[in-house]
């Protein structure tokens, strides 16, 4: 959500600095991840303490996402310094040790209070062999972590955030990728952003969509440019406002498709488009802050 500013699941932020193509069918999409048929899988490590319902939490987060994304990156060796030459944050612990797909620090601490910047999310590290990641930070204030548990939100929130670190609005346009159009140049929002992946396209325009994928244009950096726009897809999961139900739709899946995952489509929730009407009554500033890749592994063997 927003990073570099959630406002809300609204997400004003600034952005840090911080596809494939196939037939889905009833189960999965083809995107053409070379050297691995092996399941894709989050290698989560919450780095402090939080309540066992909170970890359960962030653990079924990671798991809806090893739904919807089916086929596994090469396993191979990560070391991740305490310096600032190949981490997003300083002050995690460094890792050296194997990684079966992504590997994600989550941290919860202390920062500045329920409503405030809920924290920051994205890639860190990307690899050599498909420009996807491969490590990952999401840092949280412990504040609204404890707030958004008590709301039933906590789930869609770091379903959320998880997204941006596989890549949704972090790596559009990164590593030769082209899948946004009229966006901003990181110091300001584009004024008509859109999504033109060609899986998302067609799921966008199985809902009745036309044209491309209209993407945010207010909430400021971080919010703009890298979330679905929340004027046409409601409380749809990856706007930058969380709704009440904050359904994973086709197209969200699609855009993972058009980044380079094999994804499956049967995971997707039940979604469609709403009314005007209903989509202006959603409106729930968060601030977040969008990271974006500093480097790149080499895990081609």
């Amino acid at each position: 959500m927003n990073h570099r500013g959630w406002v809300g699941f609204l997400l004003l932020g600034v952005l840090v600095g911080c596809g494939g193509t196939g037939t889905p069918g009833a189960s999965s999409g083809l995107a053409g991840i070379p050297g691995t048929s092996s399941s894709f899988k989050i290698d989560l490590n919450i780095v402090n303490s939080v309540s066992s319902s909170q970890q359960a939490i962030f653990q079924q987060a990671a798991a809806r996402w090893q739904q919807v994304i089916t086929v596994g990156l090469p396993a191979t060796t990560l070391t991740v310094n305490t310096d600032s030459s190949n981490t997003c944050d300083s002050s995690l612990p460094a890792y050296s040790g194997p990684v079966n797909s992504v590997r994600i620090d989550l941290v919860v601490k202390p920062m500045d209070g329920v409503g405030g910047t809920l924290g920051s999310s994205g890639p860190c590290l990307i690899r050599s062999s498909s420009n996807l990641p491969i490590y990952g930070v999401i840092t949280l204030d412990s504040a609204d972590v404890n707030d958004l548990e008590s709301r039933g939100l906590l789930l869609a929130t770091v379903t959320h955030e998880m997204a941006h670190v596989l890549g949704f609005g972090t790596l559009w346009n990164e590593y030769g990728r082209a899948l946004a159009t009229g966006v901003g140049n990181g110091a300001s929002c584009g004024s008509n952003p859109q999504f033109v992946g060609t899986n998302a396209l067609r799921e966008w325009q199985r809902l009745g969509g036309t044209g491309n994928i209209p993407l945010e244009t207010g909430g400021g950096l971080g919010t703009c440019d890298s979330h679905w726009s929340k004027a046409v897809f409601g409380d749809e999961l990856m706007t930058g406002y969380i709704g009440s139900k904050n359904p994973l739709s086709r197209v969200t899946i699609g855009s993972m498709q058009d980044l380079g995952y094999t994804v499956n489509y049967g995971a997707a929730d039940a979604y469609s488009l709403p009314s005007a009407t209903y989509t202006q009554s959603l409106a729930q500033p968060w601030v977040t802050r969008l990271i974006h890749p500093i480097g790149v592994v080499n895990d081609r063997k």
